[in-house]
């Protein structure tokens, strides 16, 4: 299982490595939750994380 980080790319699971399989060639379970829990944070979803999001905008 492979994936890569970054603030564009956030969390996205490499699949292939010149073109050879990775794993199973999909997302492996790891990279799944992480990816899950990543987004749930950065939308605010997560109330135990939520102090670390700064509005950037009123509403």
């Amino acid at each position: 299982e492979l994936f890569l980080t970054g603030t564009a790319a956030q969390i996205t699971a490499v699949t292939r490595v010149d073109h050879r399989p990775v794993g199973t060639g999909e997302m492996g379970p790891i990279t799944a939750q992480l990816r899950e829990t990543f987004f749930r944070v950065v939308r605010g979803q997560e109330p135990k994380y939520r102090h670390w999001l700064v509005p950037v905008y009123e509403k």
